[in-house]
Order: structure tokens, then sequence, then C-alpha cells
């Protein structure tokens, strides 16, 4: 659990600071990144995401990412599939993870991580209310363009909950824009071609993906895909307004299933990313 070495939780920890928009905003208005970890929810089961996710809010991280578990994660690596299927085996739906998150105060901005399906599944219309009741203030859903996005974006611009959009080395410059207007939360980068999953090093097109986003918008930007390490969050503090990291902690946990080994795990992995986040 937290303890005294950790790092002081600042704006990002602020009961007013209930987006995503605005932790990213808070930490590049002071200079740092923001660290975003990103969590299966209902792996290794739905009680023991929801106590990570508890305990990951109390270590003062700035948002957190909340993976629905869907049947097709084509974006997704080894690691993430795995602990997709774990979670499925046990009946995990959005429809669950939001139930699970209902009356729960979020302690820092929570942020739906989706393919698009399961929001169909559920109905869009119904969605917004959902997660409002879930304290979910922004959708980030993976396999949405924004020239494709127009009606889940007038239902989610309707009812304030934020959108996000990707881009990649590959977007050409009507993508970069596109996502950039329609992104009311921040923009995702990601930082190198393939599926999730750590990587040796940080792949410089991340830095340059950016570079192409700035020139075109001031929208707050997150790096993620190949997250790691201290030095990956550090290099991604340079150029970028928050990192996500998710393959690589999801590794740390490992086989652990009882809620406190996951935990304890989860901390012990995640504290010196966090430090270097904040640095």
């Amino acid at each position: 659990m937290p303890d005294a070495t950790d790092p002081p939780r600042d704006a990002h920890s602020d009961p007013a600071v209930r987006s995503a928009r605005e932790a990213l905003l808070a930490a590049r208005a002071r200079g740092r990144c923001a660290l975003i970890p990103y969590l299966t929810m209902g792996y290794p089961t739905l009680p023991a995401s929801l106590a990570l996710m508890a305990a990951l809010e109390e270590l003062g991280v700035d948002a957190i990412e909340l993976g629905v578990p869907f049947s097709d994660p084509v974006a997704d690596g080894p690691t993430i599939q795995r602990t997709i299927d774990a979670a499925l085996r046990q009946g995990v739906t959005l429809r669950a993870v939001l139930a699970s998150l209902h009356g729960r105060a979020p302690g820092c901005p929570r942020i739906l991580f989706s393919y698009l399906n399961p929001l169909l599944a559920h109905g869009l219309l119904g969605l917004p209310p959902a997660l409002r009741a879930a304290g979910v203030s922004a959708a980030l859903v993976t396999d949405l363009v924004p020239e494709e996005a127009g009606e889940w974006l007038a239902i989610a611009r309707a009812a304030r909950i934020e959108t996000c959009f990707l881009i990649a080395a590959t977007s050409d410059r009507a993508r970069v824009e596109a996502a950039a207007a329609a992104s009311t939360g921040f923009v995702y980068c990601v930082s190198t071609l393939g599926v999730t999953g750590a990587r040796g090093r940080l792949d410089p097109a991340a830095q340059q993906t950016v570079q192409r986003l700035r020139a075109v918008s001031d929208v707050p930007v997150a790096v993620g895909f190949g997250i790691a390490r201290p030095e990956d969050v550090a290099g991604v503090a340079r150029f970028a307004d928050g990192a996500v990291v998710g393959s690589a902690l999801l590794d740390a946990i490992g086989t652990a299933s009882e809620p406190e080994d996951v935990v304890a795990r989860a901390i012990a992995f995640l504290r010196p990313l966090l430090a270097a986040a904040h640095a």
C-alpha cells in the first residue's frame, strides 16, 4: 500500500480534478508527465481489479484506464489478450464493470477503454448515465475513427463525457487533425506500430508523431504501447503530457490472484514509474 516513500500527491488528486483533460493539463502546467495505468477489468477477478483500482487511486496516479473485456481485441498483444480471456471466462462484461463501479467515488479520473461492439451492445444513448454513475468521465474507443464517430460524439458531448482518439506514426495530417478536433479529453499517441506490449526501448517515432500533433493543436496528448520502465516514462515526459502503462503492469501482477497480492505487486512496479513521471 502507499507509504511515506511515495511521491507527493498534488493537483491530480484534488477532488475538483475529475476529468482526464484536466489531469493532463495539470501535469503539463507543472512540467511533468501524468502517469496513467491501464487495468483489464475482471483480471484476475473483478473484486481484485476493483481493489487494485482503489489502491492506485490512493497511490496518486493521475488517471486510470479501465479496459473492457472483448472477444476480438485486435489492437492488443499477448499479455492483454491473456487477461481479457481470463475476465471473459468469468463472465465480465461492460455492464458488469459499470455495475461494479456504481457509487464508487473516483479518486482520480477514470477513462473507459473499450472496443466499439461492447458500447453498441450496451446502447450508446444509455451509456453516458451509466458512465457517470460509475465515476467514469472519459471514453477511448479503440477501433472507432473520428471520421465515423459522429453519433457517439454527439451523445458524449451532450452528456459531457470526454472523448479520446488514437493517432500513430502512420496517421496522415487529415487524421491527426480529425483526432485532435474530436478529442475533448486527450489524444492517445500509439508509440510504435503493432499491438500493445512492452518493448525494449521507446520508439523515436512517438516524439515525431506528437510533434505533428502539436503543429495543428494544443490538445493534451498521452503516449502508450510499449511503456514499461521508468526511463520510458521519463522519455515521454520530455515531449508529451501523459504516459500509459498497461502490458508491463499486468506482467508485473503475473499469476497473483488474491487482491492483496495483486495490489502489492502492482504498487511495487508502479512506484518508480510514478516517481519518474513526477520528477
